[in-house]
Order: structure tokens, then sequence, then C-alpha cells
């Protein structure tokens, strides 16, 4: 049955699933190639129905009417002819008079029998009496619905039939009718309702004969016997035979699925948003009324557009508000009559309609600072800003940066990680945050230690209505002292400073100030120069209070020659298994000042300790730390 037009009226602008929808035949026709009439019958008033291809008017003639009750998009009209002499004439033209390859195409409406002959013609070209006529498609009335078929003389004078006369009853409401006829194919085609329902061979070469009668709808012109009692629409003639997909495009402008992306989902206010709506039968210049209800920016909240080329309108929206937007599809034939029209749900029962949402919401911004910790506290103090660190956010829980950055450098921000690049001053920031709880971890680098955050090393931030700032990060650049000044042990630099026996002896007043130990665990106070190069060359003992005395007194002399700076910050994460321990922080820095201060109060709790004693672990991190001092292995932290 003929499918009734429908309009869809967009309240907000994103529907979030696909809906199918009936609409009747549009005005705006589709298939243009070899179509040499179009007569869609939209008029309403007057006697004139005009050929919307090539200007090839018909005249309503005997009383022919405008059918009020069969609207197509843009109308509600159809030509109605009562079976008494009724018909819309069209003037003989040499582009009417096709001769190889011809359709034709229309829908109908029975409205009970025709005049004195039950086989009307719904379109002719001349008479139906073989010596005069043309082509052209007859309908059996609704005495015996059934029938309907093309005829058409050849050059010689005999008719063709491209009939079915076993058609379902068609004596109710609207249908379409396709006739076809291929010279070069050597085939008539009957379609009904979308379906083939006949296709009969004609051999040879076979041209329609040419006549000079008028072209008629509603009869054959002069054969009152041929008069239909009906409605008539959307007729088409073409120099061509459509093909089956074609003609299932002319019966589908009545049933098609409206998409529109995306689905349905959740954007930030204040950011452009696109929509495209496609119909999959693509119709253009179809009408398509769209209202936001309420979040929508000035001037963008209601709208109609046509369809494009591709039966698609694509529009885009700002969303100004938070909130969640309604969105209804449904039919309103009413607007294209009044310019009005509203979807109201559920007083349009019995009416195909969907709806669906589209959400606004408020977005924040997580913002910090990468810094150069210098004095490795985990703690922003005003310190230089640190530029290229990659910070991201850790949606894996894994603290790895699971995206790809370019060989530029450059981070995405929309990878599965959004990842970011700090600043020449060491920020950074992401926007666009709804409110979450994020895991924001940065990626080390090589020579580097973490202080902030350090224990968990990533930064679990809760947005909850508002940005979040000095989201920090902190990090230690270590350093190898290799190279950069003198180690006590090395090449004997700190036997070369000691006093060598003049009436000044600062080194012997400075070591007695110190637990030093000898290998019995006596006390050790040297009183020559003598006596503390040979105690210091014979350091090797099983006693680590001995040996750690050895090595704390180089430093202490290392010092005093100006080897090393005691306030010098160390990397020493041997030491953090016996924390806590007074001036080692959590991330394993301490100072070389607060180092000693650690081995001679050791030295001074425990004078003996030997390797099986609960003290000899400690001990021996010690003496390690002090011998990579005085070595020139210990590592610092820039300052």
């Amino acid at each position: 049955m003929k499918k009734y037009l429908t309009i869809l009226t967009i309240i907000s602008t994103v529907l979030a699933t696909a809906l199918s929808v009936n609409i009747l035949p549009v005005a705006a026709a589709p298939l243009a190639d070899g179509l040499v009439s179009y007569w869609n019958m939209d008029e309403g008033i007057g006697s004139t129905a005009a050929d919307a291809a090539n200007g090839y008017d018909g005249t309503l003639t005997g009383g022919a009417a405008w059918g009020g009750s069969a609207p197509v998009i843009g109308s509600s009209n159809s030509a109605s002819f009562d079976g008494d002499g009724d018909y819309i004439s069209v003037p003989d033209t040499a582009d009417l008079d096709i001769t190889e390859e011809l359709t034709i195409s229309f829908w109908f409406q029975l409205a009970g029998a025709s005049g004195d002959n039950a086989w009307p013609r719904a379109v002719s070209k001349g008479q139906s009496d073989p010596d005069d006529g043309a082509y052209g498609v007859f309908i059996k009335d609704s005495t015996d619905p059934h029938d309907i078929g093309l005829r058409f003389m050849d050059q010689s004078n005999a008719f063709h039939d491209v009939r079915d006369i076993a058609l379902p009853d068609y004596s109710s409401g609207w249908h379409h009718v396709v006739a076809t006829y291929s010279d070069s194919g050597d085939v008539g085609k009957l379609y009904l309702d979308g379906t083939e329902v006949e296709s009969v061979a004609i051999a040879g070469d076979v041209d329609i004969r040419v006549t000079a009668d008028d072209l008629t709808i509603g009869s054959a012109q002069g054969d009152e016997e041929r008069d239909f009692n009906g409605m008539i629409d959307e007729v088409r003639i073409y120099s061509r035979a459509l093909n089956a997909t074609e003609v299932t495009r002319l019966y589908d402008y009545g049933s098609f699925t409206l998409d529109v992306t995306p689905d349905s989902d959740t954007n930030p206010i204040d950011t452009d948003h696109e929509v495209t709506i496609t119909l999959d039968t693509p119709l253009s210049f179809v009408p398509v009324l769209y209202n936001v209800s309420g979040n929508a920016a000035p001037g963008e909240d209601t709208q109609y557009i046509y369809t494009n080329g591709n039966g698609q309108i694509v529009f885009t929206y700002t969303g100004v508000n938070p909130g969640t937007d309604t969105i209804i599809a449904c039919i309103d034939t009413s607007w294209f009559v009044t310019g009005g029209g509203v979807c109201n749900v559920p007083e349009w029962v019995g009416e195909p309609y969907d709806t669906a949402e589209k959400t606004w919401i408020n977005t924040w911004e997580i913002s910090g600072m990468k810094y150069q910790d210098s004095n490795a506290n985990g703690t922003n103090d005003g310190e230089d800003g640190l530029e290229g660190w990659i910070v991201f956010i850790d949606e894996n829980d894994d603290m790895v940066l699971n995206n790809t950055i370019s060989g530029n450098g450059i981070c995405d921000l929309n990878a599965e990680e959004p990842c970011t690049a700090t600043d020449v001053n060491g920020e950074y920031a992401f926007e666009g945050l709804v409110d979450d709880t994020y895991d924001l971890c940065e990626v080390e680098m090589p020579n580097w230690v973490k202080t902030e955050p350090f224990d968990p090393a990533c930064h679990e931030v809760v947005v909850d209505g508002a940005d979040v700032e000095d989201v920090d990060f902190g990090n230690a650049h270590l350093i190898p002292t290799t190279g950069r000044t003198k180690g006590f042990w090395t090449n004997k630099n700190g036997f070369a400073q000691l006093n060598d026996g003049s009436s000044v002896e600062p080194e012997l007043a400075l070591l007695a100030g110190l637990n030093l130990r000898n290998e019995d665990g006596t006390d050790f106070d040297p009183t020559t120069y003598a006596q503390l190069k040979n105690w210091l060359n014979k350091a090797r003992a099983k006693n680590m209070a001995y040996m750690l005395s050895a090595q704390l007194a180089a430093k202490a002399l290392a010092e005093e020659a100006g080897y090393v700076s005691g306030a010098t910050l160390i990397y020493t994460p041997e030491l953090l298994p016996f924390a806590p321990l007074t001036g080692l922080n959590a991330f394993g820095f301490i100072s070389i000042n607060d180092l000693q201060a650690l081995a001679d109060a050791a030295l001074l709790a425990d004078p003996e300790v030997y390797e099986g004693d609960v003290n000899w672990s400690y001990y021996n991190a010690l003496k390690q730390v002090l011998d990579n001092i005085n070595s020139q292995a210990i590592i610092a932290v820039e300052p």
C-alpha cells in the first residue's frame, strides 16, 4: 500500500539509535537520468498538472480534480478521476514518442468500477485501439482487481502485452506500478509495489509505434471506455528501462531507515558537536526539523535543514549548559502544510516516533609542574621547572604509558592513555576531564630519582566539581663524582695532604673529636702522623668498627683537604633498609655531614662488631658508603 510521509521533528540534535519510519514518495524526485516527464500532482488548485522534468504540462479535463486524500511531501494532493470522461491531457511532443527504451511509473488507488470497460488506462499515449495507440498501462478495475499490464504497439501495428492476471487484490489502499520495455534487452517487465511480477521476452528489433496523439493520464485519448476511477499520483515517463534496484528506490520513497550518528554520548559543554542524519535511501531535499531542548548556543536551538545529495543532514551545535537534551523523532506532516508542528509524546500514540538523550557536562582541569628537586626533599620549594617531561593518565593502572609518542615527541591527548609534555616552565595541564578519579604518572628518565610522588609512584587525583591544581612531580638529578674531585684513597691523594710532622698538626686535632676505634675496639686517638698513617694502612681487620673508623677518618681528612663538602647530598639507597636514620630521607638521600654523624654515633655505641653480629650489616653499609665517597664512586645530587 502507498506509504505515508514521515517527517521527523528532532528536539535536540543527536539520536542514540537508528529508527525506521514510513513516508510517502517525495515530491523532489531522485533518478533523474532519462526522466522525460514527471507529474507530481502537487498543485492542489487550478487545471494544470505541471511537468517538473521538462515542462510538458498537462491539463485537467472533463471534471478531473485534485484528490486531497493522498498527500506527498510538500502537499496533500493527487489527481482524482471519477471514471466518467475525466482525464489529464498532455499535448504530443517528440520526447514522449519513445520507441526503444521505456519506463512508466505511478501510484494509484482504486475507487470502484470504471466507465464502460473494466480495463481502464492509467497512463496512455494515444488510443487503446491498435491502429492508433503507442503505449500505455491498464489496470483492471475493482470488479476483478488482479490484472495489470503494459501494452504497446510496434511499428507494424502488432501489439505486445507485459501482463499479470493473477495479482494479489489491489482494490484498497495505494499501490505502486512500474512497467518497462527494453529493445536492446528484448524484454518487458512489470513491477507491483517494488516487486517484479512479470517478465516477457520480446525478441527481435521491436520499436514502439509513434503516434501524434496526446498522452493522457486517467484514460486513453478519445476512448471513454477506458476511463479510470480513482486517484493517480507521481507519474513518471523515462526513455530508458529502469532496473530492479531503481524500481525499489522509487517504491521505497515510502520506507527508509534514519540513522543519526554518533550514538548518544556525553560531551563537555562549550564544545562543538557534529551530528549526521543519514537516510538509507539517499533522498535529497527532504526537510528535517530539529529543536534542542535548552542546552544549545543561542541561534542553534531550532532549525530545519534539507537532506543533501547523499540523503544526509550534517549540522553542528554547541552545548553551553550542563544537562540532558531530550530528542524526539516523529511524524509531523502538518509541518509541510502549516510550517509548524511539534512532536509531543505520548500524544502521538499510533504514529512512528523514537526518543533519545544527549548529555552535556561541565569539565575540569588537572594541572601541575615538573620541577628539579635540588634538595631532594619531595617538595616544590620554588625550584626550576623541567621542560619536555611526559605526564600521562594511567588508565591501565600499570604505571606505564601505553600509547605511542610520535617521533617529534608530541603526545596524543586523545589516546587510550592521554599524555602531554611539560612546557618551558615545566608546567602541564589535562583539560576536559569529568568528575572521576585519575592516576597521573610520569615517564621516568635515567639518572633521575622520583621524589614527588614517591609512594605510591603516581598521583591519585580526585576531580569533584572543580579544577585541581599543583599536582606536581619532583625529581632529583643524580651525577657521578668520578673525575669531579679528588678521592682520599685515589693515588694516595689523602696521605699526601697529611702534615709531615711539623709543629702544626690540625688533622690530629680534627680526628680527636671522633669515636675512632682500634682493631681490638679500644679508642684510637692518634698523637703523631706516623701513628695515623700506620693505623689507616692496616684497617683491614675483622672488627667492622675498625674498618668503619678508617673510612670515617678518611672522609674527615678529605673534607679538611677540600676534596668533598659535608653539605653535599648523596644518594644512598643501601641505607634505606636500616631506616629510620637521622638525616636520611625516604628517597635514600643524605648529606655527607649527616652520614658522618651516623657513623660516629655507631662507633660510640658499639666499638666491636664482627660478622654475624646484629649490627654488622649496618656498619658494613656505612663503611661502604664512606668508602665510595673516599674513592670518587659516590652518586651525588645536582644542586
